[in-house]
């Protein structure tokens, strides 16, 4: 039965309309109602406090579904009306089978830093925008645990990484990005994303297949393109680029070196599935306290947070070395978050420190995802994976209405360089390459920490 429906999902009908699509994004604010009251106490060192994630409508079956867009994972996956946990699936729309469902021998297990995602395999029609897939691999979670999925009405996910990471394997069905590529010319072989910042259908905010949204971008004559990474491991897994540096107030400061594999940089990870950047321990500490007395380690939450009114520019250098760069202006509200305090003293900031990232150095979330325009580019006969990127935010600009947001008294940081961190001084991690990065939980647990090494994903035949 597995061979056969690897056979099935290779088959992919014609477009309904042209080659390329571009699709609104969802922007959906996160509650904090959900999270567990030991968060703060247990080995969870960053939670999602920016509660914000970004969905897509995919049709499967006859029943539509908002699925968070997640560049961090390949599977995809939405919670079955079997699903028997009546805390996280009574409000949420869940899948019905079909008459054109076929299902697979298998079962699929998804295990997250905090809970977890069980259920069985199947392919069914799956529809997104103009494109159709008669008989798409996904996932059917009967049983979810501790993920707080209700709180944002997402369904599932839609994974949009490497196929090598899938959790649903080749030998039992193609992923739906290896699907949609095959369809399209080489060139078209591409999906581009824009994360904004207004909540709901957000004009802002777009996913666009084998085309540009002309909105943002008429051709590729702005983009800085770079060659995605496999370092770490035996294939393209995640969209993987150098990071060479980060510059605060124009200066940089220097990284640690990376403890990937052949890396002559520290390799970024970009994921849409997060919300902060994440980084090794002594280069955030380095960041917050190049800031003096405007940033602090909370003792209790062990987050970094900055004043509110501190005004911060900061950029990341991206780019194959020294030749060949392109620096890239976040917004200052991305890097001092104004929903931390009640008292309006200290904000969260949206960088923050996390060691057991494996599958690079660096998670790049959304903090920077949404200051550019990003295209993500599938390997052909001329080139390798690639990813092109846009600026987006005009740093004087963005500036001024950080400090108009903030009020009149917002002042620009002291910067006070550190040295460069030594290699002695960098924690000894083990970056264990596990087969999944990126995928958003829900509520406000996006499972943003991206803790791999605690996470599991693998398929196992039933015994039946």
């Amino acid at each position: 039965m597995a061979a056969l429906l690897a056979t099935l999902f290779l088959f992919i009908p014609a477009a309904l309309a042209g080659n390329g699509i571009t699709l609104p994004l969802h922007r959906i604010a996160l509650g904090e109602n959900n999270l567990p009251e030991n968060i703060l106490s247990t080995q969870i060192s960053v939670y999602n406090s920016n509660l914000f994630v970004y969905e897509v409508d995919v049709k499967i079956g006859n029943q539509t579904f908002p699925l968070l867009l997640d560049t961090g994972s390949a599977d995809v996956w939405v919670l079955s009306g079997k699903c028997n946990d009546l805390e996280e699936c009574q409000f949420l729309k869940t899948y019905t089978p079909t008459s054109s469902i076929v299902l697979a021998d298998e079962s699929f297990e998804l295990n997250y830093l905090l809970g977890s995602v069980t259920g069985s395999v199947a392919c069914d029609q799956m529809t997104l925008g103009a494109y159709q897939v008669s008989c798409q691999v996904f996932g059917m979670a009967n049983r979810t645990q501790a993920l707080h999925l209700g709180n944002n009405g997402n369904s599932g996910i839609l994974g949009m990484a490497f196929p090598s990471v899938a959790a649903i394997g080749p030998a039992t069905g193609v992923s739906f990005l290896q699907n949609i590529f095959s369809y399209l010319d080489e060139p078209d072989r591409y999906f581009a994303l824009a994360l904004g910042r207004k909540s709901g259908l957000d004009p802002t905010s777009s996913f666009s297949i084998g085309e540009l949204d002309t909105a943002i971008a008429s051709d590729f004559s702005g983009f800085f393109f770079v060659d995605v990474l496999k370092h770490g491991a035996n294939d393209y897994d995640y969209w993987k680029i150098p990071l060479l540096s980060i510059k605060l107030e124009g200066h940089d400061l220097s990284l640690s070196p990376s403890l990937i594999p052949g890396a002559e940089h520290p390799i970024a990870v970009l994921d849409s599935g997060t919300s902060l950047v994440l980084g090794p321990t002594i280069d955030v500490k380095n960041f917050w306290d190049s800031f003096g007395d405007a940033a602090r380690l909370n003792p209790v939450t062990a987050m970094w947070e900055v004043k509110c009114n501190t005004a911060i520019t900061v950029s990341f250098a991206l780019g194959s070395g020294d030749d060949d760069k392109m620096d890239f202006p976040l917004h200052p509200e991305d890097i001092n978050w104004d929903s931390n305090d009640a008292g309006g003293e200290w904000c969260m900031g949206g960088i923050q420190a996390n060691d057991k990232v494996n599958s690079g150095d660096w998670l790049v979330g959304d903090v920077f995802m949404r200051n550019v325009y990003v295209t993500h580019h599938g390997q052909n006969s001329t080139h390798r994976p690639a990813m092109g990127l846009l600026s987006m935010t005009d740093s004087g600009q963005a500036m001024e209405a950080f400090k108009k947001s903030r009020g009149v008294e917002s002042t620009s940081a002291v910067i006070r360089i550190q040295q460069k961190p030594s290699d002695a001084m960098h924690p000894n991690v083990l970056y264990a390459i596990s087969s999944g990065c990126g995928f958003v939980g829900g509520a406000a647990i996006t499972l943003l920490v991206r803790v791999l090494q605690t996470r599991k994903m693998r398929i196992r035949t039933s015994l039946t």
